[in-house]
């Protein structure tokens, strides 16, 4: 029995170490012109805290994965031919989570007009 007491408190460590730490899950989506819903391809897409980075593909698909994010999220999303969105994501937890963003081309906002917000998730 003697024995099997390191081993037992090694254990115990090992699961209380692996609980602080949220089980991976993966965040994917689709990036489209808000105004022709044709995909976004090249868009840089960032998740903060993370750091993480990735680019579109040519049908306006990203994808993350997997990721292990601690706290508040919030996704970045830029392209030279759109205004900058961020999007607030809150706590991710451990779910899967798919996005479909519409964004705008930077040339069709007028200021004060009614394409002036950031655009947003569906």
């Amino acid at each position: 029995m003697r024995r099997a007491l390191p081993w037992l408190a090694l254990g115990l460590v090992l699961a209380t170490v692996g609980a602080a730490h949220p089980a991976p899950y993966t965040l994917e989506g689709t990036i489209r012109d808000r105004h022709f819903q044709t995909p976004v391809a090249g868009a840089t897409v960032s998740l903060m805290p993370s750091m993480r980075s990735t680019t579109t593909e040519d049908d306006g698909s990203f994808s993350f994965g997997p990721l292990q994010v601690v706290g508040e999220a919030q996704l970045v999303i830029s392209h030279p031919e759109y205004r900058t969105v961020t999007l607030p994501l809150g706590s991710l937890g451990t779910d899967a989570w798919h996005l479909d963003v519409t964004i705008v081309p930077t040339a069709e906002i007028v200021p004060g007009g009614p394409d002036s917000d950031q655009g947003g998730a569906r």
